[in-house]
């Protein structure tokens, strides 16, 4: 759904006006299968994205623990560093 309202919007002539005008189109074109397509994707998608940064985290978290007194001060800076890793 996202990615058709964003191509959408570089088109020389838009089909979509707004965001409610693509969603109702797209339904009336596809049926409910068009707004969910790609959606299993995203999950896969952010699935992995997650069980690598979370385990990632906590050994940052268990790293830095000795180094760190305040327990938010250590969670913002690995944190910090799992989303540049």
């Amino acid at each position: 759904m996202k990615v058709k309202l964003i191509h959408d919007r570089f088109r020389s002539k838009p089909k979509f006006k707004n965001m409610f005008h693509g969603i109702y189109t797209i339904t009336q074109e596809h049926g409910f299968k068009g707004i969910t397509s790609g959606g299993g994707i995203t999950m896969i998608k952010e699935g992995s994205n997650h069980a690598i940064r979370f385990p990632l985290f906590m050994g940052l978290q268990t790293l830095f623990k000795p180094h760190f007194n305040n327990n938010v001060v250590r969670d913002l800076f690995t944190g910090s560093m799992t989303g540049i890793l």
